[in-house]
Parts: structure tokens; sequence; C-alpha cells
């Protein structure tokens, strides 16, 4: 098993490092090996490891998604982007297909500008998110630094703390994400965004900081909690949304459907890892 298949890829510059679970069925991943190939000085380099391997049915495959400190996820919207287009360039499976996730099931199929992945249905309980905000209330005021923020949240698969601010680029950003990170409230962590709407409101510039990782160049969940946030307040449909590393559209019907995200995703090279040779790093 020491020898295992990979591609690094990225979508908006949220990069992976994909695992190929299917030529090698025996791979294993945990938290250790996972922290270690994304290590950008001494290993790969990624924001989140992905694993792909064969299931019993067809178009089916099992999707595991570890950040960059090793803990296992049950979300991400641009690294399931980046799987469909990994198993479609070898050439496993052509058309749309399903990822098996902790959390159930992505839908990811071709799109007008790129692979589209239907990610899950919008949560807003406190007890989904899951977080100590009750009750359910579509903005809650949290002051950080002395100053009072509206944050609204929702689970995608992930948490997701999002704020409208008028200066996304001047927000600190890093500051914000380690303190909600850090406290109490969510329990589980959470992904922090700060959004500016653009001169309309089907735009929206976005930031992220994910649990687990930092501040990000994208982040595909994130923009469907931007998507999602704007429908709830604003009734779009869908929205164009801006990122550091590039743009995505978003969206979602409002009703019991699942929030989507399209866009470009990206082969930056493939390669081999003998996985023995991480296993000797001192983490």
């Amino acid at each position: 098993m020491s020898e295992v298949s990979f591609a690094k890829m990225h979508g908006q510059g949220n990069d992976f490092v994909v695992l190929d679970g299917i030529a090698t069925p025996d791979l294993q991943l945990d938290s250790k090996l996972a922290r270690a190939l994304a290590d950008r000085y001494y290993g790969v380099g990624a924001d989140q490891i992905l694993v792909v391997s064969a299931t019993a049915s067809d178009g089916v495959f099992n999707y595991r998604i570890f950040n960059a400190d090793g803990g296992e996820v049950a979300q991400c919207g641009n690294g399931a982007r980046s799987v469909w287009e990994f198993l479609q360039r070898r050439d496993y499976y052509t058309g749309p297909i399903e990822l098996r996730t902790l959390v159930g099931n992505i839908k990811v199929r071709s799109g007008k500008n790129g692979p589209r992945a239907d990610l899950a249905v919008p949560l807003f309980a406190p007890r989904d998110i899951p977080c100590k905000f009750d009750p359910e209330q579509p903005w809650y005021e949290y002051v950080h630094r002395g100053k009072k923020l509206k944050l609204a949240t929702v689970n995608l698969g992930n948490p997701h703390a999002i704020m409208w601010t008028k200066d996304s680029a001047g927000f600190e950003l890093r500051s914000l994400g380690v303190e909600l990170n850090n406290r109490k409230i969510f329990s589980e962590g959470v992904n922090v965004s700060v959004a500016t709407r653009g001169d309309n409101d089907n735009v929206f510039k976005l930031r992220t900081y994910e649990r687990g990782v930092g501040e990000t160049q994208a982040c595909g969940s994130a923009a469907c909690a931007c998507a999602v946030i704007a429908r709830r307040e604003l009734s779009r449909a869908s929205v164009a949304v801006s990122m550091t590393g590039g743009d995505l559209l978003a969206g979602w019907d409002g009703a019991n459907g699942a929030a989507w995200i399209e866009g470009e995703v990206t082969t930056v090279f493939d390669g081999k890892l003998n996985l023995d040779d991480f296993g000797n790093i001192a983490w």
C-alpha cells in the first residue's frame, strides 16, 4: 500500500491532494498522515487531502475529506467538484456521480461553467449548526473587538457563520476566525466568512477562514452559504461569488432542495507518493 497515485488540484485556488483509492483499495489514511501530506514545506501542500474510493454501486463513490490540520470533516464543495474532474480524467466514470460523505451524498455533474455540485439542504436551527445561539434567528449580534457584528449561521454539511460587511477586503478575518473557533459557541468549530455586496445584489465578494485550515483562496461551501443567506434576505435564486482565487456561481431554490455551486477546477499535476516516507516524519 505504500505507493499511491494522486493529483494536485484546485478550485479557485482552494487546493487539494486527491488520493486514488480506486487503484489502491487498501489505502488507509489517518489524521497524522493527512497532516503530513498537507504540509506546504515538507509535504505536497494543500488545504484539504481528499480520498476517493469505489463502491458496489454504479456512479457512486466514497469521498473522505481531511483538513490541513489532519481533522476529518464531512463537506468540501470545491473538493467534490475536483473529485468529479479527477474521475473523468482517469476514465473511472463519465457522467453524473454521487459522492458518499459522513453526512450524506453529494451529487456532481457537468455544468455550463464547470463541474456543478449539489451539496446539501441548508439547516438553520442552532442544534443543527451546532451552536449555542438560541432561538433560531436570521441574524445574531456578536461583539468582536468592541464592534457589533451581524452574524448568520447555516449548516451545509459543515457549519458556517457569515457576515455582511462594507469592506470584506480590509476586514480582520483571521482574528475573528480564530476567536470563533476557540470559543465554545460552536462546539464543532465553524467556517467564518465576510461578504460584501457588489454593485447589485447578484454579486458578492467573499473571504473565508476555514476551521482546521485558516484563510483560503476560496471555499465552495462558503460560497453556498453566501447564496443561501442572500436567498433568505434578498430573494436571489443564484449569485456570483468572487473570492481571492476566483469566481463561483452559487444558488439555492429556497425550498427543500440542495444548495449548489458551479465553476472551473484545475489539475496542477499528477504524481505518485510513497506513503511510508511520510509515516517516518514526526508530526
